[in-house]
């Protein structure tokens, strides 16, 4: 299983990118108006620890 940030594979950034490129096409937003950020939140005990991956790359 992992963590959160381990399971950010290939195949899951792809799909990602996928279903955010659906949203923007849906909501007719032009390219270059937007910028995609993956939030992994990972749950240990009673902790949680957050990591921010800024500026996706959409290629």
């Amino acid at each position: 299983h992992g963590n959160a940030v381990e399971t950010f594979t290939r195949t899951k950034k792809r799909r990602f990118l996928f279903a955010v490129n659906w949203y923007c096409m849906k909501q007719k937003l032009r390219e270059g108006f937007y910028r995609v950020d993956f939030i992994a939140i990972q749950k240990m005990a009673t902790i949680h620890r957050l990591t921010h991956f800024k500026n996706v790359e959409m290629g």
